[in-house]
């Protein structure tokens, strides 16, 4: 990565409170903790791990959408505005979310049309004829007709919604669009069509997107790198490919793994033991190392850090691993 990137987050940490009981002691959810991330102008970044890890918060954090406890967020090379301010509702023309659930992210009672406009009324985009010209050119660049952007939101399907609600993300021509598992409520073929989409938007604007899935495929289909999401940390990341054929951490080996090829699951599945570790509770060392085979004596005390393995663009935080070093297994490569 070269120059300055579009979004640079470091040392992010976040946390809720929680209560065992109805009365009793609060304890702190560690959804976020300790993330740095970088995004190029133009560049997909692939963000996955299990449910629960602190992906969709990474995202609001980067959008601001929530504060961080500590920790920055520079957008183009200047720090985030406070939330609600008026700089921070300036630059929300250039930052735009892609939600899971088209259908609750759209106003049922609003036609597709009038909440593709809502944004460019916000932010002043022109004239009226502007506006009425944008909002068709939008229809068309993901694929509705002026007919559909007429209808309400339950007369569409479910990937006519996600176009709807791409073209509305889309309409103030943003640098940074965060994505957040905008495929998951789609059938296969659906699904494929609407990644398409994503990549012809992208080569075509140029916009970055930071792309929060659990889905391997839908990843490595969009994705120039990959970040792998443990329990609110970063554990490998890199370039897809290398990330994707060839992981280095053990928790992404797993995941890997459990990808069913054309036969099926590969009988070399990784099968995790236990379960993750509670976010209230969380002990010293590798978050990891209770669910690991290979957990060495400096898991149990001492937090990996992420460090290069292959080359500079590929790092993983493992203790079993060090620069040029071999991992324990090696998954088969997502198909």
């Amino acid at each position: 990565m070269t120059g300055i990137p579009l979004i640079e987050a470091r040392d992010l940490i976040k946390t809720y409170g929680s209560r065992r009981r109805l009365i009793g002691e609060s304890h702190p959810v560690y959804a976020v903790n300790g993330v740095s991330l970088k995004l190029a102008r133009g560049e997909t970044l692939g963000l996955v791990g299990e449910s629960g890890c602190g992906k969709s918060t990474l995202g609001r954090l980067i959008l601001g959408l929530e504060i961080a406890d500590s920790g920055s967020v520079e957008f183009d090379g200047s720090p985030l505005a406070r939330a609600g301010s008026a700089e921070w509702r300036r630059s929300r023309a250039r930052m735009q979310m892609v939600f899971q659930d088209p259908l609750s992210a759209l106003d049922r009672l609003l036609p597709i049309a009038a909440q593709i406009r809502e944004p460019l009324i916000i932010h002043k985009f022109g004239s009226q004829a502007q506006m009425n010209k944008r909002v068709g050119d939008l229809l068309n660049a993901v694929g509705l007709t002026a007919a559909q952007g007429r209808r309400l939101p339950g007369e569409l399907s479910g990937g006519q919604r996600q176009r709807a609600v791409l073209a509305r993300a889309l309409a103030t021509s943003p640098d940074l669009l965060v994505c957040d598992e905008p495929t998951s409520a789609l059938d296969m073929l659906i699904q494929a069509q609407v990644l398409d989409l994503f990549a012809e938007i992208q080569s075509a604007s140029g916009v970055a997107i930071l792309f929060i899935s659990h889905d391997l495929r839908a990843l490595r289909r969009v994705s120039d790198r990959v970040a792998v999401m443990y329990l609110g940390s970063i554990v490998e990341e890199g370039p897809a490919k290398q990330v994707l054929e060839a992981p280095r951490h053990p928790y992404t080996q797993a995941l890997i793994s459990s990808v069913p090829g054309v036969g099926g699951l590969s009988p070399n599945r990784i099968l995790l033991r236990g379960e993750p570790p509670s976010p209230t509770q969380r002990r010293p060392g590798c978050a990891f190392q209770p669910r690991c085979a290979g957990a060495v004596h400096a898991c149990n005390h001492t937090a990996p850090t992420l460090l290069p393995v292959s080359n500079p663009s590929h790092r993983v935080a493992c203790h079993l691993l060090h620069p040029g070093g071999e991992p324990a297994s090696i998954a088969r490569p997502v198909a």
